[in-house]
């Protein structure tokens, strides 16, 4: 058994890299009851789930987890099987439109160990969350404390990162559910995405909707390729629709409103790496990052990386820079390694993202010259 033990232990290291901390935490709680933990109130179990979340990120090197019994480690390959289908089809699909849509010819590229890598983890933090959670969760005061403990436990660029695989998924049972010929009984109302069975259902439960999706897969071998064409990845708008995962998309508000932070929120701090120095790996800073920032840190992800202006400011430049960081979320800049990002930086489509580009708007909005080195 400690052999077995021993070989599971490296094909998931190899599969996910420093990822494997984050699926051992998700062994131990898909499916949890968070009241039925032992440990007294729903505050208390959340304290000790994050606390130990945060013991397992804190390990910094190989072989990133302890030894593990079997059974962990067999639990632990079923939610890796999952999670990789999700990771090779977020890179099927941009690298698709790498191919095809951009002004650009990218050849036949394939992802980096440390991309895939990348994708991964942040698929396996979005299941974390949504494992951990609890319906009590969404009623007050309680979200303030979920709040704060999920932002507490990540960096900004790896709140981004969840962030975008959030969207994407969402984006996945939009497009697959017109398409499914084996939907369950409900009704759905284009209007109130989540009071609608399908997406409480497979929205964000990677381990349901990769069944389904398999499942769909096998019976129709072109519907990844629907998937693709389909009508789809418009923005996962959680604002005001009552969802656990709000604060995924508008940081600048929870930023504010629920965790009383001053305003402006920016925290323009200098990182200890520059562009030059950004290193292609999962526990570190992208280099999309590093260089959107021009080496600041911020406390910011999603629709705040581009504060509106204030009340007369310029809203073109506004517009523009959003437009351009929405293309810049949408490839999926932030997980690429830096060789692919700087060739996805000469695409049209991302033309204007210098060095500093998010940085550089950023300064300009905060001392009320809006446009000035945007």
């Amino acid at each position: 058994m400690a052999t077995k033990a021993t070989i599971l232990h490296d094909v998931l290291t190899n599969e996910l890299g420093p990822a494997i901390r984050d699926a051992s935490i998700v062994s131990l709680t898909d499916g949890i009851d968070m009241l039925a933990t032992g440990t007294g109130t729903l505050e208390e179990a959340l304290d000790t789930v994050v606390g130990r979340y945060h013991e397992c990120l804190l390990v910094d090197k190989a072989p990133w987890v302890p030894a593990l019994d079997v059974d962990t480690l067999v639990r632990m390959a079923r939610i890796t099987r999952i999670i990789r289908y999700f990771t090779d089809l977020y890179i099927e699909f941009r690298i698709q439109h790498f191919s095809h849509a951009l002004d650009m010819p990218r050849g036949d590229w394939r992802a980096s160990p440390t991309e895939q890598h990348q994708i991964a983890q942040a698929l396996l933090r979005l299941q974390i969350i949504a494992s951990i959670h609890h319906p009590a969760f969404a009623t007050q005061p309680i979200p303030d404390y979920f709040f704060a403990k999920m932002v507490g436990l990540f960096e900004s660029w790896e709140l981004e990162q969840i962030s975008e695989v959030d969207q994407f998924i969402f984006s996945l049972v939009t497009s697959f559910r017109p398409l499914d010929k084996n939907p369950p009984g409900c009704s759905f109302r284009m209007r109130d995405y989540y009071s609608d069975f399908y997406y409480q259902e497979y929205y964000p439960r990677l381990g349901k909707f990769g069944a389904k999706l398999m499942a769909a897969q096998r019976a129709d071998d072109e519907l990844v390729g629907k998937l693709r064409t389909a009508p789809r990845e418009r923005r996962a708008k959680m604002s005001g629709c009552g969802s656990a995962y709000s604060w995924l998309g508008t940081s600048h508000r929870w930023l504010r409103w629920r965790a009383q932070l001053p305003t402006p929120a920016a925290s323009l701090e200098l990182l200890e790496v520059s562009a030059e120095d950004a290193r292609d790996s999962p526990t570190d800073p992208p280099w999309a990052w590093v260089h959107a920032w021009d080496g600041r840190k911020v406390k910011r992800w999603e629709d705040a990386l581009v504060p509106e202006p204030p009340a007369g400011g310029d809203r073109h430049e506004y517009r523009r820079v959003n437009d351009l960081m929405q293309s810049w979320r949408w490839l999926g800049v932030m997980f690429w390694d830096r060789e692919r990002a700087e060739e996805l930086l000469k695409a049209k489509v991302l033309e204007g993202c210098t060095t500093g580009w998010l940085g550089s708007y950023l300064i300009s909005v905060e001392n009320g010259n809006l446009g000035a080195g945007a």
